[in-house]
């Protein structure tokens, strides 16, 4: 459909009064009607809960920076990878959506976090420059560290590095070796902390609460409407996902590799949602990167059709029910 195309994909002042309007609405959102929830699986949320029960003002303004940080992040990696023929606003568009449809996620200071951490693993690592491939993988491996304390889950982000150094040929063993390296720095320093500050129950405290699986568990309490929803979802993410294959095999090979190390991160992060235990409304914020970055990607495309727009105003509106 070319008429959002021609209109809105060229109408920067559009895209911005879009852009302002969503971010005003999750400012304001976060401002009025913020609310610390118990943890359930993150040994540093569990951590965090008592300083943000007594410091409710500081949470706030640091998620709203931390939200702010991570649009600035997306406009810059679509910048650094060329994937727009203009500067355009939908990255940051899309994501603000996913967020505001997605209800509480958007007021979580651990979820923005989780989500920022995400994209900058993603940026670091969706493209390589030869004469500082080992730092990128290494800082990448301190991140999923730190990342993994959130939601120990994130260890799997290691198989996207690894994956991603292969597509791109530098696949070396010392490159791997620095990533987990990087990986353990972290770790090893948090526990090393919490040991000789005589802390470490808070860790074995918080990893007492960690499960798996609750994804599966919850299946047979889904109504027919939610079971429906969620295997709308994630086929919407598995049909762009071979869609976008399919308009870059014609492009340049960089942009190909490119593709190739964001479809690893999505189906690696549909693999931390399968095992988590998460219900299924979670899917949202797993599934709120690889959206963002495929609905940007097809909005690019001329050559797509009618259905790919109903498609995208679709996942939104499945979104929000």
């Amino acid at each position: 459909m070319k008429i959002w195309y021609h209109f809105f994909n060229r109408n920067k002042v559009l895209q911005g009064v879009f852009l302002l309007l969503f971010l005003g609405g999750g400012i304001y959102w976060l401002l009025t009607d913020f609310v610390v929830s118990e943890p359930e699986w993150s040994p540093f949320s569990l951590l965090f809960f008592p300083v943000a029960q007594t410091s409710s003002l500081f949470f706030k303004i640091l998620t709203i920076t931390v939200l702010c940080a991570t649009l600035i992040l997306w406009q810059l990696f679509f910048k650094k990878n060329n994937f727009l023929e203009s500067t355009s606003y939908y990255p940051s568009v899309f994501y603000l959506l996913i967020l505001l449809l997605s209800g509480v996620y958007a007021k979580s200071l651990v979820s923005l976090f989780f989500l920022f951490i995400l994209l900058l693993i993603l940026f670091i690592n969706v493209d390589y420059r030869l004469p500082v491939i080992k730092g990128s993988v290494f800082l990448s491996g301190i991140l999923i560290g730190i990342l993994s304390f959130f939601n120990i889950l994130a260890v799997l982000l290691l198989f996207f590095l690894i994956s991603s150094l292969i597509t791109h040929r530098y696949g070396k063993a010392k490159d791997i070796l620095v990533t987990f390296f990087g990986f353990l720095l972290p770790v090893i320093y948090f526990l090393s902390y919490y040991f000789l500050t005589d802390q470490f129950g808070k860790i074995v405290e918080a990893c007492s609460h960690l499960s798996f699986f609750g994804f599966a568990r919850s299946l047979t309490t889904l109504t027919a409407f939610q079971l429906t929803k969620l295997i709308l979802l994630i086929l919407t993410l598995i049909y762009f996902l071979i869609w976008l294959r399919l308009q870059y095999a014609s492009k340049l090979i960089i942009l190909r590799r490119r593709l190739n190390s964001i479809d690893a991160m999505t189906i690696v992060l549909l693999c931390m949602f399968l095992l988590s235990n998460s219900n299924y409304m979670e899917l949202q914020l797993y599934m709120a990167l690889p959206f963002t970055v495929y609905f940007t990607l097809a909005t690019q495309e001329q050559r797509r059709w009618v259905f790919h727009d109903i498609l995208i105003i679709t996942t939104f509106l499945l979104l929000w029910l």
